[in-house]
């Protein structure tokens, strides 16, 4: 139980949205829209655009997070080192089926992740949602692909997606935007996947390709996915704005602690410490009808379990002992070589504006988890790609137009095929509460526990031929420790046992867990005793409160997990209107 501490504010609404980002802020916009009074309460601070963009510039490190701040009152882990905030046991493990490092990215600033997302505005496919009945993998879902495409079309919409009929998707449908087109990169790795059976398509974008919405069209920055300059892709600060615009509040630098239940099993206030001055933190509480909490996938069930207390005993809609459980990610693999002709990465929106077709969905689900393979368009490192081959150069002794020349010509050369790889749900794979603590608020960090099945591992195996294959038949090569130019490594099972054990080159292949996706801490479902929200997001414990994103999740399929999110949030915004009257006054 986390010790109350005296309020001296209050925040009164007819709903509290705990989370200003991707879901939060289109749940308020749409939510006021329709009337009702909203406060958004988030615990990061506001994100000044051109202020981001400056420190990105300075950063030595240029990651994902090397644009944004993150405040000590609200800690988010690290790319360098992501066990700063989480605490995972054997993290370093070379036996994926055992233990795998989790290294889940995200920001907690308002507009959250999606500040640092790939743009990929991606529908799940039809089976992702029917696993369970159609390969006898994973579960069912308590809500079918139909049901969301309405919600999937106002969120392309909302935030202008881009793309045509050829973008690589579970079915042909029009977008509000032109497609964003593919790059030359793209189109001599389809030339190799053609050869091979497969192929390349495009990828539908959340970032413009025309004016629109009063953002400016794509111009293409390197920068892309770790901060947009221009705001030409979007993020969810977009609809923060639109909120309060349409008369939302929002509270940012606000850390919500402690979820009150009362005697009648309702929600009955949230605890929160201002934080808008971090030296002289403020103690609140947030009263409203209904609470909507969407804090993404990891500080969602932490703050569920941080709630403990007398009516809620396991946590606040635990009494499944389903929060935190079933932890989903994408298992990957990445792999790269030079290829002899000419293919002009770092041009064209980063990361990627392609993806392969193959292996997205299939029988071959019965036997190993589907895998979505992109092409990254900023060669081997999308920010410092021309940087390290300078640093390899100058180490080589080169100076001068030899210099220039090899940065210049081996850059142009570098071909990295990404690979995310589904995972399927595992109670055991959980986010649960750490004996150590924060810093700045002496609240448990979040103890993480992670592993892959065969299933997974198989799906990884599959992507890696795949991808090893297209890289040689472009002629791809690689440098050995002396500088030697060799093959890549053969695609076979002794060689990915290699790879595994970390005994390859991680320049040229290396595995990974975390990616993009956190989801599945908060599953939904209809039954109570194995679920913690039902359809429609409520959860099963407490009837005036909404848990909503990537965490509803039952199976993590393998698409950009955000549309899908947003769209749950859009339905379940649908519901809470329609129902807001039974909550009484």
């Amino acid at each position: 139980m986390v010790p109350e501490k005296t309020p001296t504010e209050v925040i009164d609404a007819d709903i509290v949205v705990v989370g200003a980002g991707l879901v939060g802020g289109l749940m308020s916009w749409d939510l006021s829209l329709k009337g009702l009074n909203v406060a958004m309460i988030d615990s990061g601070p506001l994100v000044d655009r051109a202020a981001a963009v400056r420190r990105f510039k300075k950063a030595p490190v240029k990651d994902n997070n090397a644009p944004y701040v993150t405040a000590p009152y609200a800690p988010s882990p690290g790319e360098t080192d992501p066990w700063d905030y989480y605490v995972q046991k054997d993290h370093d493990s070379r036996d994926p089926l055992k233990q795998v490092g989790f290294t889940g990215l995200y920001v907690r600033n308002v507009g959250g992740t999606s500040w640092h997302f790939t743009g990929h505005a991606e529908r799940m496919y039809p089976n992702d949602f029917r696993e369970k009945s159609a390969y006898g993998r994973g579960e069912d879902w308590p809500i079918s692909y139909d049901d969301l495409v309405p919600y999937y079309e106002r969120v392309e919409r909302a935030w202008g997606v881009a793309g045509d009929e050829t973008c690589v998707a579970p079915e042909k449908h029009a977008y509000p935007l032109p497609v964003i087109p593919l790059t030359y990169l793209d189109e001599q790795v389809n030339r190799a996947a053609a050869a091979l059976g497969d192929g390349v398509g495009p990828l539908p974008q959340c970032r413009n390709s025309v004016p629109y919405d009063f953002r400016p069209q794509c111009c293409g920055n390197a920068s892309c996915v770790f901060i947009c300059p221009i705001g030409a892709k979007y993020d969810g600060s977009v609809h923060v704005m639109k909120a309060e615009t349409a008369g939302a509040r929002l509270y940012h630098s606000h850390v919500v602690y402690k979820i009150e239940v009362g005697d009648d099993g309702k929600i009955k206030r949230l605890h929160y410490a201002n934080y808008q001055d971090e030296n002289n933190p403020v103690y609140g509480v947030a009263k409203a009808r209904v609470y909507v909490i969407a804090a993404h996938g990891i500080e969602t069930p932490r703050l569920l379990l941080l709630s403990k207390g007398e009516q809620a005993p396991n946590g606040v809609a635990n009494s499944s002992d389903q929060v935190g459980r079933n932890l989903m990610s994408m298992g990957g693999v990445d792999s790269r070589a030079y290829v002899p002709e000419p293919v002009y990465p770092l041009r064209g929106p980063v990361n990627a504006t392609a993806a392969f077709r193959g292996l997205r969905d299939g029988a071959f689900r019965r036997d190993f988890a589907c895998i979505e393979a992109i092409i990254i368009n900023g060669g081997f490192d999308e920010t410092s790609a021309p940087i390290t081959e300078a640093e390899n150069a100058i180490k080589a002794g080169l100076l001068g137009k030899s210099l220039r020349d090899r940065v210049h010509n081996r850059t142009i050369r570098q071909v990295y095929i990404d690979n995310a790889v589904e995972m399927l749900p595992n109670p055991d794979n959980r986010i649960n509460l750490a004996e150590e603590r924060t810093k700045v608020m002496d609240l448990p960090r979040p103890k993480i526990s992670f592993k892959f099945d065969e299933y997974t591992m198989e799906g990884i195996y599959q992507s890696w031929v795949r991808s090893l294959n297209v890289l040689m038949q472009m002629g791809g090569r690689i440098l050995n420790k002396k500088g030697d130019w060799i093959d890549p490594p053969k695609p076979t099972r002794e060689e990915f046992k290699r790879l595994v054990e970390g005994k390859l080159d991680p320049t040229y292949n290396d595995l990974a867990a975390g990616y993009a996706l956190i989801s599945g801490t908060c599953r939904m479902g209809d039954d109570a005793k194995t679920s913690v929200v039902d359809p429609w997001c409520r959860s099963h414990d407490h009837d005036n409160l909404f848990i909503v994103g990537t965490c509803n999740y039952v199976t993590s399929g393998v698409v950009s997990p955000s549309e899908t999110a947003a769209a749950l949030g859009l339905r379940a915004a649908d519901h809470i209107a329609a129902t807001f009257n039974l909550h009484g006054g």
